[in-house]
């Protein structure tokens, strides 16, 4: 994987996820302003290893199993803990299950503000031969990353046409659009491409603001339908990206649907549910 940073003005980037052909995923860094592929931008490698929590983090909008709680190192009836592990620490349990954040700082992950509703935007160009599978893969992924966050998204309506030049996205929406396989927003062999915009507040705690998937004819070629996180599929590739848009990066684990290369199995891991959980825990 790659990463790669362009900033401009202090607390705010934006995080690029690609997922190449074969299963392979990676990503790299963009800024937010004044824009993504400003020639004013300096680059610089920054790698996101680790999650990190904010004073904000834990307003849980999910049912936590004991086994994710015990994951998240939290207390309650059934869980457990390794001895070696400190208490109600989120983010060291996540890090030692393999998980990542997408973007992170000393001051915790860039994640959504769990109170804001969260716009859905669909494209799909033209070129798209059944633009009613792409939208229905989008719409299972959208569904289920509500059911695993418990973040709110509201779906607006879907438009078509040719997806070359695109606006960057209004704040508090997530657009996603379906490209040709050669379109201009992805290089080589990449199957898609997440910009994520994020700002810090005065506290330095950084807050996802909007974000841009790009999502290659491919997918829809390579790839069987299926249930999101549940195997390989068009779905599962669109919930892996869309992971990525909530602030989770990828797994160590190879049965995870967020490890770099979908393998076999690419289901919904303990940690994957505990992430997620963890990426719609950020109060405002």
């Amino acid at each position: 994987m790659s990463y790669r940073q362009r900033m401009t003005i202090a607390f705010t980037a934006a995080f690029t996820i690609l997922l190449l052909a074969g299963g392979v995923l990676g990503y790299h860094m963009l800024d937010e302003a004044p824009g993504p592929g400003s020639d004013a931008a300096e680059n610089d490698h920054l790698a996101a290893e680790s999650w990190t929590s904010s004073l904000s983090d834990g307003d849980w909008q999910v049912s936590l199993s004991p086994e994710i709680r015990s994951l998240l190192t939290l207390t309650g009836a059934g869980t457990t803990r390794r001895a070696d592990q400190l208490g109600n620490n989120p983010a060291a349990g996540l890090a030692a299950a393999g998980s990542t954040p997408v973007i992170h700082s000393e001051f915790g992950a860039a994640l959504w503000s769990n109170c804001t509703e969260i716009r859905i935007i669909q494209l799909i160009d033209d070129a798209i031969v059944d633009p009613t599978r792409a939208l229905g893969a989008i719409d299972e992924a959208i569904t289920r990353l509500g059911e695993l966050t418990g973040l709110t998204f509201v779906t607006g309506a879907d438009s078509r046409g040719d997806t070359t030049h695109l606006g960057a996205p209004e704040r508090d929406t997530i657009q996603i659009a379906w490209v040709p396989e050669d379109s201009v927003h992805l290089d080589g062999d990449e199957l898609g491409a997440a910009e994520v915009w994020h700002v810090a507040d005065t506290r330095g705690i950084p807050t996802i603001i909007r974000v841009r998937v790009f999502l290659s004819a491919q997918i829809l070629t390579d790839y069987s339908s299926g249930s999101a996180g549940g195997g390989v599929n068009v779905e599962t590739a669109v919930l892996h990206e869309l992971g990525h848009a909530v602030g989770v990066g990828h797994s160590a684990d190879g049965d995870s649907f967020m490890h770099t290369e979908l393998g076999s199995q690419a289901g919904t891991t303990i940690a994957d549910l505990a992430a997620l959980a963890f990426a719609g825990s950020r109060s405002c």
